[in-house]
């Protein structure tokens, strides 16, 4: 029969993983901002001129951009690291 102290040694365990996993997501994040800047900044700013660039707008889309599709790919990680974790 389970006892109590089992259950909360087992679901610290359980918490420990799931801080270890969303402090990974936190750095996957940062990772694949840089990495769909580093790909695609120089491409979008060749596509405008230098006056639009400027632009805040155009800018703000931009980052809008990177940021909406780094997010869309760690949930999709972290959705494939959740479901080997069970």
């Amino acid at each position: 029969m389970l006892t109590v102290s089992y259950f909360l040694i087992y679901f610290e365990g359980k918490a420990i993983i799931m801080r270890l996993l969303y402090t990974g997501l936190v750095f996957v994040f940062i990772f694949t901002v840089y990495l769909l800047y580093k790909q695609t900044y120089k491409y979008y700013r060749s596509k405008n001129n230098n006056k639009l660039w400027k632009l805040w707008g155009l800018q703000t889309s931009y980052w809008e951009g990177i940021i909406i599709v780094s997010a869309l790919i760690t949930v999709a990680i972290g959705v494939l690291f959740k479901m080997f974790i069970k």
